[in-house]
């Protein structure tokens, strides 16, 4: 039986749709704000997450840019991690400012996109250590997703400013 259009939308719609509503918040949140350290993190995530969406899409079917889609699924807990430290207001999860956010992007960077290339390297060349590793992954991921959880709660019962509670 053919794999049809309709079975094609039917399937891989929602992460299409999902993938360009997540490209479109990055853009407003960069057109509202560029200078914002709030808005680049969410503009960043929202397009690291739009692009592993995109490209779950080949990865499942297509099978071309198997070497893209390890990359952008490492970086994802570091962008969200990001967000994390500069929303709602930058260093609220860590009581840290910029400096340790630059420190923590320059060594977390450089070791997730390793990662990633590792991953790459080891979809064919070993599938279940490639397994492990993404496991391993989505564990970090689920952590960051906590702290990110933990953060917004901080600031919103620990504040002593009713705006910054707001936010």
């Amino acid at each position: 039986m053919p794999f049809t259009w309709l079975d094609f939308l039917s399937t891989f719609a929602i992460y299409l749709g999902a993938s360009a509503v997540l490209f479109l918040v990055a853009l407003v949140a960069i057109l509202l704000r560029p200078d914002h350290p709030a808005a680049r993190a969410v503009a960043l995530a929202a397009a690291n997450l739009g692009l592993v969406l995109s490209l779950s899409v080949d990865f499942l079917c297509g099978y071309r840019f198997t070497w893209l889609y390890p990359l952008a699924e490492a970086l994802l807990p570091g962008t969200l991690l990001w967000f994390a430290l500069s929303f709602p207001t930058t260093g609220a999860s860590v009581g840290a400012g910029d400096r340790r956010q630059r420190s923590a992007l320059a060594v977390g960077v450089p070791a997730l996109l390793a990662l990633g290339t590792l991953q790459a390297l080891l979809f064919r060349a070993n599938p279940e250590l490639h397994l492990r590793i993404t496991e391993t992954r989505y564990l970090l991921l689920a952590a960051v997703l906590l702290g990110l959880l933990a953060s917004f709660g901080h600031q919103l019962f620990a504040s002593r400013s009713p705006e910054a509670r707001m936010r």
